[in-house]
């Protein structure tokens, strides 16, 4: 049996192969269904190659600095390696998760007396706990956070007087006042994030909080009469005396404290999975209601139902 190179059942690097051991050119035939010519010698070489000398996803030799990441440089391989395993890796543990939940919700229900047709109607969201202390947020980094968001002003103050505007699309801006059942469907989705306290907020908790020039130039457009001091004073005045240790400057024991309106466009967006789960899972006429577990590596630590049931 030769080495073949191949990914999802298509051969790589079929043009213009060669030879993995000695560059020989190989016919497209020879190329369909090996990595080698049919010299005996580079049979042998790349049967003492082991596993890490190999790339991961097509076989083929790596070089001495390709072996540590396994993978070679062709960008299917790369791109396999690097974005879609991972990827598909982090959906299956969270699926396996979701049927962990699932079945936690299903006894939790039965204990209750909630016959089994009407326990899907608990949608279930999986979702992480951050589980930092409050402490006093450090003056090292408030002033860090100071200092990028005089900086962001300043761009966005070049920008603003050169003629530049966001698309609308672009702004973070105060949404209209939703439905009543959107409201109660905004609310259930606050309190789903406020169970995780804030996991994917640690991204901004080193000193920016998401904030980039572009929020301040939405700001700019809004309050066109405001001063650089102005905006740096709305900003810090909304920074609390104490936060989740290693998390965002806004990010609180009970949830951030910039105003919406304020927040970087990716946090009033972003949905993560467990959000996600449950916000599309909702008719005309489904109840307002969730099981939310949390989970920590690849176990699942805690569970509640939202609204809270009694017993």
């Amino acid at each position: 049996m030769h080495p073949t190179g191949t990914l999802g059942g298509a051969p790589l690097h079929a043009a213009n192969a060669r030879c993995a051991m000695c560059d020989a050119p190989l016919t497209p035939p020879r190329a369909r269904h090996s990595l080698l010519c049919l010299s005996a010698v580079c049979a042998g070489r790349y049967a003492q190659l082991r596993a890490h000398e190999k790339c991961a996803e097509c076989a083929r030799p790596l070089t001495w600095p390709q072996q540590a990441s396994r993978v070679c440089d062709h960008p299917r391989c790369r791109q396999a390696r690097l974005i879609e395993r991972p990827m598909a890796a982090a959906r299956a543990a969270h699926e396996r998760l979701r049927e962990v939940a699932e079945a936690a919700r299903d006894r939790a229900l039965a204990a209750r007396g909630v016959p089994p047709e009407e326990r899907s109607a608990w949608p279930v969201a999986v979702v992480p706990k951050f589980r930092a202390r409050s402490t006093r947020l450090p003056t090292r980094k408030r002033a860090a956070f100071a200092a990028h968001l005089e900086a962001q002003v300043r761009g966005a103050r070049a920008r603003f007087d050169a003629g530049e505007r966001l698309a609308p699309q672009e702004r973070t801006a105060s949404a209209p006042a939703p439905s009543a059942r959107a409201a109660e469907l905004n609310a259930l989705l606050g309190a789903t994030c406020g169970a995780c306290r804030g996991a994917c907020c640690r991204g901004g908790g080193a000193n920016h909080a998401y904030l980039r020039e572009d929020a301040m130039l939405a700001y700019m457009e809004r309050f066109p009469n405001a001063s650089d001091d102005d905006i740096l004073a709305a900003y810090l005045s909304h920074v609390p005396e104490r936060t989740l240790s290693g998390g965002c400057v806004y990010q609180r024991a009970d949830g951030c404290t910039l105003p919406r309106d304020l927040r970087a466009d990716i946090c009033n967006r972003y949905f993560c999975p467990g959000l996600l789960s449950i916000r599309d899972s909702y008719g005309d006429e489904a109840p307002i209601q969730a099981f939310v577990a949390h989970y920590e590596g690849p176990e699942i630590t805690g569970s509640r139902f939202l609204p809270v049931l009694p017993g």
